[in-house]
């Protein structure tokens, strides 16, 4: 009898569009894109007419914000 082995990958996606950020902080659109749209953002990309967001930049910038007590209006 031969048995088969299925390895299962977790695939975490570096970029997230505004829906995605909205569900992983709990933030509304709006909020979302405001931020993301915002000029000193180092965490942004625009590919067309999407935004996206790198969650590892993103992360270090709500770190960032928490540490310094940044507030994100």
């Amino acid at each position: 009898m031969v048995k088969a082995v299925l390895e299962v990958q977790e695939v975490t996606k570096r970029l997230m569009n505004v829906k995605e950020v909205c569900e992983y902080t709990g933030w509304g659109a709006t909020k979302v894109r405001e931020v993301i749209k915002n000029h000193g953002s180092t965490f942004s990309l625009k590919l067309g007419n999407r935004l996206y967001v790198d969650k590892d930049k993103f992360d270090k910038y709500l770190d960032n914000c928490i540490k310094y007590g940044i507030t994100i209006t």
